[in-house]
Parts: C-alpha cells; sequence; structure tokens
C-alpha cells in the first residue's frame, strides 16, 4: 500500500491538463476493443525510453510514452480508448509506479494492474537492478539538461563536477522502495520481467530481447533498429568529480556491492 504522503498537491490544476486529452479520444469509446493491449511497467532511467521509441518502429506496434503521467479522471476508460483509437495495431505505453500514486491516486497497486490483466493488458516489467547507476543516470541527465542521446551522435559526454553522496543515497532508497512497490503489485500476476542491466544495457543482448519482446506480445517478428544511446557512456570513476568522496561513502552503506571494482 503506499502512503498518502506521497500524493501531489498540484493534482487539481494538472488535471485540467489531464482531462483535455481524455475528452479528444473519448469519441473512440463505441468502437469495438479489438486491439492487443500492453503496458510497460518501470520506473525512470531504466531503459524505457529505448525499449519503448525501438517498439514503436515495429510496423504493428503503436507505444506511447507516459501518457499517465498526468491526472486522469477515468484512467482505465482513458487507455482503453488510447488502445482503440491505435487499432488495428498493437498499443502500449509506459508507466511508473509513482505516476499511479501521485496522479492516478492508486494506494494499492495490484488491484489496478489486476484490473490491466483482466481487460487484457500485457504486462512488461522492467527494472534497473543497480540502483547506483540508476540514480547517477537521472542526476546527469538533470545536470545536462538531456535526458537520451541519439546513438550515432558520438560526442562525448561532459562529467558532473560534484554529486552530494547523502543526495544519492537518498535517491537510491526511493528506488528501493518504488521497487518494493512495484513486485509486491506484480506478485501472481502474468509479466514478461526484463532488466536493463542483462537486457538492455549491452547491443549484444538486444536482438534476443527484443525477440523474446514479439514473442510475448504475439506479433510478427521483426528486427527493429535501437536509434537511442546511454546517457552516461564512460565509468562512472570518469564522469564524477568527486567520485572517490561519493564512493567512500556507499562503502559505508547496504549499496556497496554496487560500486565499480576499485
Amino acid at each position: 500500500m503506499i502512503p498518502d504522503a506521497y500524493e501531489d498537491h498540484s493534482f487539481w490544476p494538472r488535471l485540467r491538463l489531464g482531462l483535455k486529452d481524455e475528452l479528444s479520444v473519448a469519441r473512440y469509446a463505441l468502437r469495438p476493443q479489438s486491439t492487443r493491449k500492453f503496458v510497460i511497467f518501470a520506473q525512470g532511467r531504466s531503459g524505457s525510453t529505448l525499449l519503448t521509441s525501438t517498439l514503436n518502429a515495429h510496423p504493428e506496434i503503436a507505444c506511447k510514452k507516459e501518457i499517465l503521467g498526468l491526472p486522469r479522471l477515468r484512467p482505465l476508460t482513458y487507455i482503453e480508448n488510447e488502445a482503440r483509437k491505435a487499432a488495428p495495431r498493437h498499443f502500449g505505453f509506459h508507466v511508473k509506479c509513482y505516476q499511479l500514486a501521485k496522479w492516478q491516486r492508486v494506494r494499492d497497486l495490484q488491484p489496478f494492474l489486476r484490473q490491466l490483466d483482466a481487460h487484457g493488458w500485457k504486462i512488461i516489467y522492467l527494472l534497473r537492478e543497480n540502483v547506483f547507476e540508476q540514480a547517477v543516470s537521472n542526476i546527469y541527465a538533470e545536470h545536462v539538461g538531456q535526458y537520451h542521446f541519439l546513438k550515432d551522435a558520438g560526442a562525448a559526454r561532459p562529467t558532473l563536477p560534484h554529486v552530494d553522496p547523502n543526495s544519492l543515497l537518498a535517491r537510491m532508497r526511493d528506488r528501493m522502495t518504488f521497487r518494493s512497490w512495484e513486485q509486491s503489485a506484480l506478485l501472481n500476476l502474468p509479466h514478461l520481467a526484463l532488466s536493463y542491466d542483462r537486457h538492455l544495457r549491452y547491443e549484444s543482448a538486444h536482438a534476443r530481447t527484443f525477440e523474446r519482446i514479439q514473442e510475448f506480445l504475439g506479433v510478427r517478428r521483426e528486427a527493429l533498429p535501437i536509434s537511442l544511446a546511454k546517457v552516461v557512456n564512460r565509468p562512472l570513476s570518469e564522469m564524477i568529480g568527486n567520485y572517490r568522496e561519493v564512493a567512500a561513502r556507499v562503502r559505508q552503506t547496504e549499496f556497496a556491492g554496487l560500486l565499480e571494482p576499485a
């Protein structure tokens, strides 16, 4: 159960924006629901954008980003109408557990996911096992003002001059809290589990990973182009100006095993 304290008080002002989208797809409500549907259930900085953009290259798939990143008056009706609009292609979207808590006011994630499953939504669960790298990736993207790079850009990324160790640890612990919410919600629910670290991080794993996903979704197998590259493309020890300070602090915590070998 997600605590009430997680509620965001900007809900009502943002709901007006969300309602515009709901009204724009409401006209599809009477269209028969024949679309095959899926949801990518994942935190940020876990490879979700790479996954979403690559699946979108498939001629039978329409995959949107975080369409529940705004409050929706009737979120389940809204996503069903988005799926009807996408027909005859398979329709999917990415959602984060904390978006369900903040914007859709879902206090218990498992009943919500069970509703999706009951209505034919397949669930792809994507996690990033190394929360140290995940948190640094988020800080880095905020620092440079860019969350994604094109694969063929080729430019060296600038370094982070300083990372506050305590702020970093707080982010890492938040990530672990979110992971516990996700995994509790998925208990006994059918889903395809993927790891960024093992299935998306390295190009050598991409072909097999996207074969598995296409098999899971029931679409024709296609060789899908990968257009995005990692934001952090060098060892963290080379990209964080005060890496020694950060590493020394992390070594004092439960996350010590996530550091790069010395």
